[in-house]
């Protein structure tokens, strides 16, 4: 049997501007690496020539993944070359950030 579309899904009025707040996805570390990423003008490019680490891995990291321990450190390293803060209070924030 065919489904019938269902009327009541339509929105009624039309969305008033600048209203849109982002998404949070993913775990508190996610968030905090998009949040370092767009505070520091980064795109992922460039984020992984700096931190040596592999694109992919490091897309993973802005919205579902966490790092290992090797990625907690590159993703420091990365950062304190930035200037984002010093190498140990970021791999202890990273640390303190994610689940295991």
């Amino acid at each position: 049997m065919r489904r019938r579309f269902n009327k009541a899904l339509l929105p009624k009025e039309i969305p008033q501007l600048g209203t849109w707040e982002g998404k949070n996805i993913g775990s508190k570390f996610n968030q905090w690496f998009r949040a370092i990423l767009k505070e520091h003008n980064l795109k992922m490019n460039d984020f992984c020539r700096l931190s040596k680490s592999n694109y992919r891995t490091a897309m993973g990291w802005r919205y579902k993944n966490e790092p290992r321990i090797h990625g907690k450190i590159e993703i420091a390293r990365g950062l304190s070359i930035v200037g984002a803060g010093s190498y140990p209070e970021l791999l202890k924030e990273i640390k303190a950030l994610c689940k295991y």
